[in-house]
């Protein structure tokens, strides 16, 4: 890709070839086998900042190439000034939407959050890498961005925004962040859920999620820049969109990986939560149901949390009933009685 005097109709053109090219996996491969395409993209990125015609368009042949190839990914980030560019590009869509979101016209803010969705649809992609997603993940910067995006005052009105970004935060809750283990990836347990369709035929892209026991007790989830990202995504759970729940468990599954995180999720009646998700979607989409229990079986399988910060069970307003050797139960008498009913319902008894 030639952008020598970077002439914005001739960069244009070129981005619209190669968006419609990258749809098509040989081509797509032709273009991830040159390397030299993404350090041009990069340097798209750069000079037309300003540009969201160009800047989404080559964001989403990006999003396409990092989908499919993982050596793509490996390039960019290894890049020296891959991870800063795409954090620059990132951040100056996400000040342009909080600080004048409001104020822009239709279509202005319409191309805005269209490149947000390019961009973070590219970001997620490219995190099922192990390599690529630990860094991403210890990026203060990059983290604060996607708090600040789920402030977006906006966010519940664009479906395709709030999905990308569900996306991308379910992979990024699957990678902890102890520097001794970013190279370890035998701490990490590969288990890639490939695109696949409910029962409205919606296509949901690739998320990295796992079981509890495939993961490090003692791991953390994001960074500390992080802590409410659980509890804003919790939130959701309340949507009516499978897909919006769907990305929502996803992360939460993730998330149980931390004791904390169970903890914080009992004080917030996240069970209850979890039990309507299962209520509401049982008629009509049994992989989100799938995902609903293995946040309750992650959930339940230690009791951690018994032994750590003890005082924070109070927050709970009631939730969990103590036991009899003073320890909180996972779920009250009622959410047993609820589960157990389900359960019946779903075994024709």
């Amino acid at each position: 890709m030639v952008v020598s005097g970077y002439d914005g109709d001739v960069v244009m053109n070129v981005a619209r070839i190669l968006s419609k090219m990258t749809l098509q996996a040989e081509c797509c491969m032709e273009v991830c086998s040159n390397k030299l395409f993404v350090t041009s993209f990069l340097e798209v990125f750069k000079r037309f900042v300003d540009n969201e015609d160009i800047i989404v368009r080559i964001a989403f042949t990006m999003g396409n190439m990092f989908s499919k190839h993982d050596h793509s990914r490996l390039h960019f980030i290894q890049l020296d000034a891959g991870l800063e560019t795409l954090l620059n590009l990132l951040s100056h869509y996400v000040r342009v939407l909080l600080l004048s979101g409001s104020q822009l016209g239709l279509e202005k803010r319409s191309k805005v959050e269209d490149v947000l969705i390019k961009v973070l649809r590219l970001t997620a992609n490219m995190t099922l890498n192990e390599d690529v997603g630990y860094v991403m993940v210890q990026s203060h910067k990059f983290i604060k961005l996607l708090s600040a995006l789920l402030d977006y005052e906006m966010l519940q009105q664009n479906e395709e925004l709030i999905n990308n970004l569900m996306s991308l935060l379910i992979n990024l809750s699957y990678y902890n962040n102890n520097n001794d283990n970013i190279n370890n990836k035998n701490n990490i347990n590969n288990n890639i859920n490939n695109n696949s369709n409910n029962n409205n035929n919606i296509k949901r892209p690739n998320y990295k999620t796992s079981n509890i026991n495939n993961q490090n007790k003692h791991a953390d989830t994001l960074t500390k820049d992080s802590v409410n990202i659980d509890l804003m995504i919790a939130s959701y759970l309340d949507s009516d969109d499978n897909e919006v729940v769907f990305s929502s468990c996803g992360t939460l599954i993730n998330f149980m990986i931390d004791p904390k995180n169970r903890r914080r999720f009992r004080n917030l009646a996240g069970v209850e939560k979890i039990i309507g998700v299962i209520e509401t979607f049982s008629q009509n989409d049994w992989q989100l149901v799938g995902m609903a229990c293995q946040i309750l079986s992650n959930y339940s399988l230690t009791d951690d949390y018994d032994n750590d910060n003890a005082d924070d069970d109070d927050e709970d307003g009631g939730h969990g009933d103590d036991r009899e050797d003073g320890k909180k139960r996972f779920f009250t008498k009622s959410e047993i009685h609820k589960l157990m009913t389900l359960l019946q319902t779903f075994l024709g008894l």
